[in-house]
């Protein structure tokens, strides 16, 4: 009897994470098939298709803004939103349920310095949303790899509104949009170039097993134990 529940208990476990709603990732946009929905600066025109040369010489995206039309500090260069079923909504959901722990890209910019990118994850709505930025800068025309903790201990991370956990686990439980972009430099605040960004393999990673797996495992051993005993 007890083994069948520890039985039970286990499938139960499994079950819950893998069907626990509109949980999402692991996903790894490549670009292969086209722009995939996702958006420039402007939210009415698709980012450009580029056939070759992306960090393992295949497809991948771009777009191009001049730093004088940025309304923000923060510019969105890259928008993958619901409202365009950017990547097949692959991003949209629940990152909290998908124990999402990491965001990666690469990326690639022309501007003539260094320059400070971020990551920005709000609801549909577009707001509420938090963002995450980069311990160092993005240095200028070589293909770099960005790699975001998506926590709300990670020092470098920013709440669009009350500074609190309630807060942060509310966007991260609806995501809609996903944004990638620059920091507006004080030296190119004025600069009407329109400098060239580029992106490929935007990834999403869950972190490693949750502490459900983990005691559905144990769960596991033990029922696996008392079988072998008898």
């Amino acid at each position: 009897m007890r083994t069948t529940s520890i039985a039970l208990f286990t499938a139960g476990l499994v079950l819950a994470l893998a069907t626990a709603a509109h949980a999402v990732g692991p996903f790894i946009e490549t670009f292969t098939a086209g722009t995939a929905n996702w958006k420039k600066n402007n939210v009415n025109n698709d980012v450009s298709f580029i056939a070759s040369g992306g960090p393992d010489g295949s497809s991948y995206v771009s777009a191009d803004f001049a730093f004088v039309n940025a309304t923000n500090t923060q510019v969105a260069i890259f928008r993958g939103h619901d409202s365009a079923n950017a990547s097949g909504d692959a991003f949209v959901g629940d990152w909290l349920a998908g124990n999402i722990g990491r965001l990666t890209a690469q990326v690639r910019h022309n501007a003539p310095q260094p320059l400070d990118f971020f990551v920005r994850l709000a609801t549909s709505a577009n707001s509420p949303a938090v963002s995450f930025t980069l311990p160092q800068p993005v240095p200028p025309n070589a293909w770099t790899p960005l790699d975001f903790a998506i926590s709300f201990s990670n020092p470098l991370h920013t709440n669009e509104g009350p500074p609190t956990l309630a807060f942060y686990n509310g966007v991260l439980s609806a995501v809609g949009n996903v944004q990638i972009g620059a920091i507006v430099p004080i030296a190119l605040a004025t600069d009407a170039t329109a400098y060239q960004y580029d992106l490929d393999q935007v990834r999403i990673v869950p972190e490693p097993a949750s502490v459900m797996l983990v005691l559905a495992a144990a769960a596991t051993c033990l029922m696996w134990r008392r079988k072998r005993s008898r």
